[in-house]
């Protein structure tokens, strides 16, 4: 007799059509019973064909994407995406594209790193497609990890993204971000992880992340700052090359006790100016004040140098 319980399970896609699958957590219950059968006859005694009792089974995913910073040397980092798949077993050739950003100053260098820095292991991992600058393509080895090193002299914080490619649907694939600092080799308490468990969909509330000090740090969309794109005007609207981008997305999220401005930019250029409106209300007073930052396109990235003070109410973004 044989259990196969993968007919049984249905995911429920995002808004992206992406099942972010993270366990361990129930995705499904059976109950199986078995009757025994005389292969060539019915069976006229004892009361014929004799049935089990019922048996409760539980299934759980031991799937898991996470991605992780050490230090490796002064003023440089080992981040490390690992994939594990249903059974828990690494996933090898999984293409990832890592990208990364500092907090404030200039960009941190990046670059692929088959390495061995305990816990991780990155010695089998293999390049693909085109190293540029700005984002560096690695093929998961045959423990499931793929890394890059990341090198910044700022002592600011940098925001490391690793996304999936292969489970791109038409949009983003499955991504996971963290936040280290090379400089002082710790955790900036900003690490976003998998979703919670739930069979077959993407959370898109509270979620967590550990800080140098082992703590949880919460990552959560930072209420009540209302974020909007201002409906473009004759005198607003974006023109020459600012036409072919787009504002997919922005929102502010709080990590720890500060709150940062989270967009994604979709484009053919490699970066994107903004105009962010920051509206303040203090002793009852409504103020407000321009800024102008650049980010890179088709990921979704924190906004640099550009933490957000207790008393703005409202963000306002456009495309400059």
């Amino acid at each position: 007799m044989q259990y196969n319980p993968y007919p049984g399970i249905v995911l429920t896609p995002d808004s992206n059509g992406r099942c972010d699958i993270y366990g361990p957590a129930p995705v499904g219950h059976s109950t199986i019973t078995a009757t025994s059968v005389y292969p060539d006859q019915p069976v006229l005694w004892d009361g014929g064909n004799k049935t089990s009792n019922a048996l409760a089974k539980t299934v759980n995913y031991a799937s898991s994407k996470v991605l992780n910073c050490v230090a490796k040397s002064r003023n440089e980092a080992f981040c490390v995406e690992t994939i594990l798949d249903p059974q828990g077993n690494p996933v090898q050739g999984a293409r990832v594209q890592f990208s990364a950003q500092a907090f404030q100053g200039s960009a941190p260098v990046i670059g692929s790193d088959a390495a061995k820095v305990p816990p991780y292991d990155t010695t089998t991992q293999t390049d693909w497609g085109t190293v540029t600058l700005d984002f560096v393509n690695v093929r998961t080895g045959v423990n499931g990890q793929a890394g890059i090193f990341v090198r910044s002299t700022t002592g600011s914080c940098i925001d490391v993204v690793s996304e999936n490619v292969d489970t791109r649907n038409g949009g983003d694939g499955i991504f996971r971000s963290t936040d280290f600092n090379p400089t002082t080799g710790a955790s900036c308490g900003g690490t976003t992880p998998p979703p919670p468990g739930a069979p077959g969909g993407t959370s898109t509330g509270t979620t967590g992340g550990t800080t140098a000090g082992g703590a949880t740090a919460p990552v959560v969309t930072a209420a009540p700052v209302a974020v909007s794109t201002p409906v473009p005007t004759a005198k607003t609207a974006p023109t020459g090359a600012a036409k072919t981008m787009s504002l997919a997305t922005a929102r502010v999220v709080k990590v720890g006790t500060g709150r940062y401005l989270m967009v994604r930019v979709n484009g053919p250029a490699k970066s994107a100016k903004l105009k962010i409106t920051l509206i303040s209300k203090i002793n009852g007073k409504v103020t407000s004040r321009v800024v102008t930052r650049f980010v890179a396109t088709n990921h979704q990235v924190r906004v640099g140098n550009l933490k957000l003070a207790p008393s703005i109410r409202s963000v306002r973004v456009a495309l400059a």
